[in-house]
């Protein structure tokens, strides 16, 4: 059933999504679908329930975790019609959604205002990067729209409390500020993405340390964003041989 106002709306990262799908396609994936088949294929612990979830809202799973008929046809297309097949899927569950907003045309605080009325109300930042994930993937936007619209622009933003970035006045240092909405550059020329940048500003500061535990939620988090913002390509030579390595 589509996503209807008041009503819940997924908001798992779409690199997790993606990578569950490709690895149900690839390498088929043990079913029915549950905390443990998402652990053992890399879903941290913290993101197996709003991935579940997600995959239910999506109706690529039913209540007892199968698969439906929409992940099966993913898993059953070709390469040249996974995209139409995965836009059936986006159009069909987001079809309120289509009726307010083309996200091919509309920016990213149009495409949040779409969601105001979806549960959970706190997620609705990241309601709208699975959205855009998702169409981006199916073909319904450009490739790279994403990576230009930042994940915190559809919420205020606000100072936390106790925050582990510290302004150079109160740490008595000099220095540029860290943060989502910090634009630096990379070699070639471009922006590093601000969801990379929100992750960076997370480290520890001052050399302070951290749980082990703690570490390995970031570097998971951290590969997660990093495949979703920055996606492989095909090619040789060197940058085949990391993207074999990484495999």
């Amino acid at each position: 059933m589509p996503i209807r106002s008041g009503g819940p709306a997924p908001y798992a990262p779409p690199a997790t999504v993606l990578a569950l799908i490709r690895s149900y396609r690839e390498r088929g994936l043990q079913t029915p679908f549950n905390a443990e088949v998402l652990g053992k294929a890399g879903v941290t612990e913290s993101l197996v329930p709003r991935t579940l979830n997600s995959l239910r809202g999506l109706e690529l799973i039913d209540e007892a975790g199968e698969p439906t008929a929409a992940l099966l046809a993913l898993r059953k297309a070709s390469s040249a019609d996974f995209a139409a097949k995965l836009a059936d899927v986006v159009r069909g569950v987001y079809a309120e959604v289509f009726q307010f907003v083309d996200p091919a045309k509309d920016d990213v605080v149009r495409v949040g205002d779409a969601f105001r009325d979806f549960e959970p109300l706190g997620q609705r930042a990241r309601m709208v990067t699975l959205f855009l994930g998702l169409s981006e993937a199916a073909g319904i936007i450009p490739e790279g729209t994403v990576r230009k619209a930042a994940p915190s622009s559809t919420r205020p933003k606000v100072a936390p409390r106790n925050s582990a970035i510290r302004s150079p006045a109160a740490s008595g240092k000099r220095g540029p500020s860290v943060g989502p909405t910090a634009n630096v550059r990379t070699a070639e020329g471009g922006f590093i993405p601000p969801a990379l940048m929100g992750l960076l500003a997370s480290l520890p500061i001052d050399g302070g340390g951290w749980t082990q535990d703690r570490r390995d939620k970031f570097v998971k988090t951290f590969e997660s964003v990093l495949d979703f913002m920055v996606p492989i390509r095909d090619g040789g030579g060197d940058e085949q041989d990391e993207a074999d390595d990484a495999e």
